[in-house]
């Protein structure tokens, strides 16, 4: 017997990842629980009155077309498109802003900053929570410094720099104090065009600037360099999330639409974050020892007498350096390096725990449980790339 249909419309034709990997998160999902069937059905945000009689729900990146037809057809539709003109209107699972500011600040405040700047859109939500929590975290973690600011509508900035923005932005980040560690919470491909306007204004990324863009979009972040250093805004978690809740919503008919915010799960780390600006010789020998030995043991009395100071002055220069301890940098370094594996590699979890200089899979597991909230194994089926879970797709019927 078929089973009941669900209409997904995701714009895969557009070439950008993100799209595909709500499409494995929704296929992940329904794979594992669903008493549904999916089906591509890309015109179904276009033509909705004509088609939506074919479907029991929706997960689209919705049209005010399209909901209006859902409403008056009584067909429950989940929202993906945080920018979509009905989203106060839908049930909706979006990547949380909030979190992706706070991840893009702890990367670059791990790597000794004092100078911070962040570049968003003013009219758009899911930038404006992304700037606002970044600056937050920055001035929490150093009291009495302020981060500078730069807002612009989107229309300034899409699809390639305006004449306007850029000189806006170019009398702006001139005027900051370097090395400037800048957050950049816009349009997706902007990060690239700030790389060649800093290059045309004689900055180098990252030793005049250090770059993190709120969306690893690996075409735009990943090919060309300098490659840049993104935020992992873990879509494939919110298409599972969007198909549970499409799930609810049809076994409840009464269940009242809601937003559904996904935090970030990390940071992609590339070439436009690879420096460590502290002031500190000491300091900043031990960060890149650190990050080049992540597989030996690096106890902060180790550490110490190699580098030939005592236990008590490293803490002490380490506090006023990074305003962090020894072990703290070493943990976060390691949890980076091994969410970095577990994403984007199959390497077996004991492997893993050699890689970082953990000798039993039970650390690795507590490493990565306090961090994420799930052991190795389930993080990693979360967050493994679309490519591992779209497989077997119907496809769309013909018009």
């Amino acid at each position: 017997m078929a089973r009941p249909l669900v209409a997904v419309a995701l714009e895969l034709d557009f070439p950008a990842r993100r799209h595909l990997d709500v499409l494995a998160g929704v296929h992940r999902w329904v794979d594992d629980h669903g008493t549904w069937d999916i089906r591509l059905d890309e015109k179904i945000v276009y033509e909705p009155a004509r088609r939506l009689g074919r479907y029991v729900g929706v997960i689209a990146r919705a049209t005010p077309a399209l909901a209006t037809a859902a409403r008056k057809q009584g067909v429950p539709v989940v929202n993906v498109w945080q920018g979509s003109p009905v989203a106060a209107q839908l049930a909706g699972v979006f990547s949380d802003g909030a979190s992706v500011g706070s991840v893009a600040a702890k990367t670059l405040l791990l790597r000794g900053f004092s100078s911070f700047g962040v570049v968003y859109c003013s009219d758009q939500l899911f930038p404006v929570a992304a700037a606002k929590s970044f600056c937050r975290a920055v001035e929490k973690a150093r009291p009495g410094l302020t981060v500078a600011r730069l807002s612009v509508p989107r229309g300034s900035v899409s699809p390639m720099l305006s004449d306007l923005f850029s000189e806006k932005f170019d009398r702006w980040v001139t005027g900051l104090p370097k090395p400037l560690a800048l957050f950049c919470s816009l349009t997706t491909s902007t990060s690239r065009y700030l790389c060649e306007e800093l290059h045309a204004l004689g900055l180098r990324v990252p030793q005049d600037v250090a770059l993190v863009d709120a969306d690893n979009e690996p075409l735009i972040c990943g090919l060309l360099k300098p490659t840049i250093t993104a935020v992992d805004l873990s879509y494939t978690q919110v298409g599972s999330t969007a198909a549970e809740l499409l799930d609810e919503m049809m076994r409840r008919p009464k269940t009242k639409p809601r937003i559904i915010r996904v935090p970030a799960s990390g940071v992609v780390a590339r070439d436009s974050t690879d420096l460590f600006p502290v002031d500190d010789d000491l300091v900043r020998s031990i960060l890149r020892y650190i990050e080049a030995n992540l597989d030996k043991p690096l106890a902060p009395a180790a550490l110490a007498k190699q580098f030939f100071v005592s236990r008590r002055t490293l803490d002490r220069r380490f506090e006023e350096g990074c305003h962090r301890t020894v072990s703290d940098v070493v943990r976060d370094l390691r949890f980076e390096r091994a969410r970095h594996l577990l994403v984007n590699t199959t390497m077996l979890v004991k492997k893993i725990a050699r890689e970082i200089g953990m000798t039993k899979y039970i650390q690795v597991h507590q490493l990565i449980k306090q961090k994420t909230g799930a052991g190795p194994a389930e993080y990693r089926r979360i967050m493994q790339p679309a490519v591992h879970h779209v497989r077997g797709m119907q496809a769309g019927e013909p018009s």
